[in-house]
């Protein structure tokens, strides 16, 4: 489970002009627009993606680490059979991905 209080104000306020950077930030976490700083639900896929990063050791399977690379991507994949788009991630999507749906009926 990911806690976090993104800076005590609502998820469609940017982050104050000068922000403080957590620890376990890099420069994907935040999503920009404009000038503006955001720590979007985007944001905490991103953050899931590099503690699951961080905890990788070679028994793990294909899928895992697809899965690991489609939450630092940020990025839906595309539909089958459509064009590539830019559509930001989603919990929906990532839940579809194969290694969790393996898992779900366990």
């Amino acid at each position: 489970m990911v806690i976090d209080l993104e800076h005590c104000r609502r998820a469609s306020e940017p982050l104050p002009v000068k922000k403080f950077q957590l620890r376990e930030w890099d420069g994907g976490t935040l999503e920009m627009k404009g000038d503006h700083s955001f720590y979007t639900t985007t944001s905490d896929i991103y953050q899931i993606g590099r503690m699951l990063h961080g905890i990788k050791n070679e028994s793990w399977t294909p899928e895992f680490y697809s899965f690991v690379s489609l939450l630092l991507s940020k990025k839906a994949p595309p539909v089958h059979g459509q064009e590539p788009k830019d559509v930001p991630l989603d919990v929906e999507c990532a839940l579809q991905h194969e290694w969790i749906k393996r898992y779900e009926s366990s």
